[in-house]
């Protein structure tokens, strides 16, 4: 609304804006963006107690809020529901018993290996931990070893006993 005297005063009609503000709200509350998901079941992760404090909250892989029943094994879990009821802002879920499933493919889970133990190296499979002392790059590593070793002891062989090489 503008201030008597500020030159737009009468330039608004207050029955106007009235309108526009009702026409603006029932276009608001027509506005429903999770009914086509009623009846779906959804995979969501459980993170949060509702503000109410009544259901714990989850998200979907849209990060869509959805409102589970509060029990204490849902928390930090993934629960599969089926969305039983929309509002604006949330979706409200019922767990899913593996019976009540329709026929669809599983989400993929993805094997996660055993812990390393205490002292196991990361990074360096069981076969290349074994292959240490069998591969050929131990041998080749060795190669350079083996023949300074040769030399020194056809060296010391070719020496007199004075401790003067024979060769000069």
């Amino acid at each position: 609304m503008c201030k008597d005297g500020s030159g737009g005063h009468h330039l608004l009609d207050t029955t106007h804006v009235k309108e526009r503000t009702k026409a603006v709200s029932k276009l608001f509350q027509s506005y429903h963006p999770y009914s086509h998901k009623l009846g779906q079941i959804q995979d969501v992760l459980v993170t949060e107690i509702s503000h109410d404090g009544q259901y714990y909250v989850g998200h979907n892989k849209c990060y869509d809020q959805v409102l589970v029943p509060k029990q204490e094994s849902f928390m930090g879990k993934k629960v599969r529901v089926q969305i039983v009821e929309t509002g604006k802002h949330f979706m409200k879920g019922r767990p899913v018993e593996k019976s009540e499933m329709p026929d669809q493919p599983q989400p993929h889970q993805p094997q996660v290996p055993a812990p390393f133990k205490k002292g196991e190296v990361s990074g360096l499979a069981k076969s290349s931990q074994t292959m240490r002392s069998e591969g050929w790059w131990y041998w080749f590593g060795l190669l350079p070893l083996a023949v300074t070793l040769v030399y020194l002891v056809l060296l010391h062989m070719i020496t007199d006993e004075s401790g003067k090489s024979i060769l000069s």
